[in-house]
Parts: C-alpha cells; structure tokens; sequence
C-alpha cells in the first residue's frame, strides 16, 4: 500500500513539473532498446558484415577471429556509450598480460 502511495506521490511531482508520466516511460524504453542494439559487440558485427564484400575472405577472417579472442569478451556487452577510455586501456592491458604483443597493430579494424 505505501509503495503504491509513494509512487502516486512521485507522479503527481512530475504531472506539476508539467511533464507526461507516459512519454517519461517511453522514453526510458525506447532508451534502454537503444542501449541494448548498441552493443560493441552487434556494431561490430554490424560494420565487419558491411566491410566483408570489400575485403578478402583471408583477411575477414583474420580481423573477426582477433576480434572474437581478444576484444568481444571483454567490451563486447557494453554499451557503446558507455565505453570510456579507462575500459579501452584495460583490454589492451589484457592483451599485454596475454604476451600477446603481436596482436596490437592487427587488433584494430
């Protein structure tokens, strides 16, 4: 009963602050559907699906399995605004951890 009165109360707030309670949901909706099809992983995907007709089936391969083992398990369910500088520089310091020195110049797309 007090959680049902609580939010009464909340939404009351927001109708005096001029406000639509129901385009506030939405819009936390469609935000989270945006935050979920803008993954690292799916844009990724996305662009190596766009860029496969123009590269060579050897060289497609190459890039999607180094993305695959070295990049996708770490940031790979991120968001991609939700991507900081400070997560970029922790993968590159698994690969180091890895010795895998070899894969820094061929790990970008």
């Amino acid at each position: 009963m007090k959680d049902a009165r609580d939010k009464r109360e909340e939404l009351r707030k927001i109708i005096r602050g001029g406000e639509d309670p129901g385009e506030i949901r939405k819009r936390g909706k469609l935000e989270t559907r945006e935050a979920v099809q803008n993954t690292f992983n799916n844009i990724a995907w996305n662009g190596l699906g766009r860029r496969k007709g123009q590269r060579r089936c050897v060289r497609c391969f190459s890039i999607t399995r180094r993305l695959e083992m070295n990049v996708l398990p770490f940031l790979g369910r991120i968001s991609i605004k939700r991507i900081s500088s400070r997560d970029l520089l922790a993968t590159i310091r698994k690969f180091a951890c890895r010795n895998r020195q070899v894969v820094f110049p061929k790990a970008r797309i």
